[in-house]
């Protein structure tokens, strides 16, 4: 029993590796495409995994959509008051709206904290029930993009959690 539960809170060697291949990944491919002008920290650390939070949904972005690194870069909504959607990207082509919560857990172990989760849940429905007005204000830009997705009756939306 007490052999299991050291096993288990060991780090997983593999997760440590992945982690940093997307780290890398993120930070040669994003590092001067997401916004950070709004990031007021002076702490390093803390700046960093804002970063590494707003390109690895710029990464999900990308990767599910197929899209460019700048257009997915250009869709990341992260912000203080942003109701739980980092990123927000309409397909026109395929009709498909991609809305992604992300957070960078830098040991590879864990997933957003459920706060997050209803927040991102809540977010969705401000965005369904066309509260735009309730949604941060770089989502609130992007107004007629979203206005664009609940007209669009072929629309269908990706929820991604990274």
């Amino acid at each position: 029993m007490i052999e299991a539960t050291l096993s288990r809170a060991r780090l997983n060697p593999m997760s440590i590796i992945q982690v940093g291949h997307i780290q890398k990944n993120c930070q040669s491919r994003f590092a001067s495409l997401i916004d950070m002008t709004d990031v007021v920290t002076k702490n390093a650390d803390e700046r960093e995994i804002k970063f590494l939070s707003r390109a690895l949904a710029a990464f999900a972005v990308a990767a599910a959509a197929k899209t460019d690194d700048v257009s997915a870069a250009q869709s990341v909504v992260d912000e203080y008051h942003d109701d739980g959607i980092d990123a927000f990207y309409f397909d026109r082509t395929e009709h498909i709206a991609y809305l992604v919560q992300s957070k960078w857990i830098k040991d590879g172990n864990g997933s957003p904290d459920l706060g997050s989760i209803l927040k991102f849940i809540e977010g969705i429905n401000h965005l369904l029930e066309d509260k735009v007005n309730l949604l941060g204000p770089k989502m609130q830009k992007k107004s007629a993009e979203i206005q664009e997705v609940l007209a669009d009756s072929q629309a269908t939306f990706v929820l991604i959690v990274a």
